[in-house]
Order: C-alpha cells, then structure tokens, then sequence
C-alpha cells in the first residue's frame, strides 16, 4: 500500500506540472525572456510532468505486480525514492521563493520517498518472512 500511495502521488504531481504554466500567470512573467529559455522553460515542465507521471505509474505497477524480480522492481522504487530524495534536499539548499511552498515542497518529498523505502522494506519482510528491520534474510 505504501508503493502505491508513493506512486500515486508521484503521478499525481507529474499531471499538475501540466497545470502550472496555466494555473499561475507564467506568460506575463517570462514574456521578455530570451526565446529560447522561454521555450525551454515551458519544455522542461512538460517533460517533467512526463516523466513524473510515467514514473509513478511505474511504481504503481511495481506495487501491484509480483512478476517482476525483486532487484528489478527494487531498482524502480528506489530510484524514485532518490528522485523524491534529491527533491527535498535541493528545496532546503534553494528554497521556492514562497514561505509556505518554501516548506511544504521539500517536506512533501521527504513524505514520498519514505512512502517508497518503507513500502519496499515491507515488501522485502513480507517475501523473506523476516520481521527484522527490513533486511531481509537469506
């Protein structure tokens, strides 16, 4: 359940990055920009949103699958929780120039990425029959 949350709101954040450039006045904003930083900028928010949301689909089909083998479905979950982990680091070394944002951001990815190591701790106890801090045993 955890995987799933964690993936869920990966995918969740991913779909609102489409929003952004419309839900804030970014036009008025980057109008006088340098054509091409403009362009980019508004590429760089697609393609995030992209890849967001591919990536938290991902970790759901991860959470609901037991195919798939445990470094490969590892592997997925964990880079995104390092993902979500460079998130919170960078929002307290350079904070979002809004008080609540500054805050909510970078707690919010420290929230995912744990939401995805512990669901993989879970699921690593749950298929080893370990109930010992998560490392599994051989």
């Amino acid at each position: 359940m955890l995987l799933e949350i964690g993936g869920w709101l990966s995918a969740l954040n991913g779909v609102a990055h489409f929003a952004l450039p419309l839900y804030f006045p970014w036009e008025e904003h980057v109008r006088d920009l340098y054509e091409p930083v403009r362009w980019a900028l508004y590429a760089t928010t697609v393609f995030f949103g992209v890849v967001l949301l591919l990536a938290g689909l991902l970790v759901v089909a991860v959470a609901r699958s037991r195919d798939l083998t445990p470094p490969f479905a590892q592997g997925i979950v964990l880079g995104m929780a390092g993902f979500w982990v460079v998130g919170a680091i960078y929002g307290v070394v350079v904070p979002f120039p809004d008080p609540y944002a500054a805050w909510a951001l970078p707690i919010f990815s420290l929230l995912v990425a744990l939401l995805l190591v512990g669901g993989v701790l879970l699921r690593r106890d749950a298929g080893t029959g370990s109930n010992t801090r998560g490392v599994a045993q051989r």
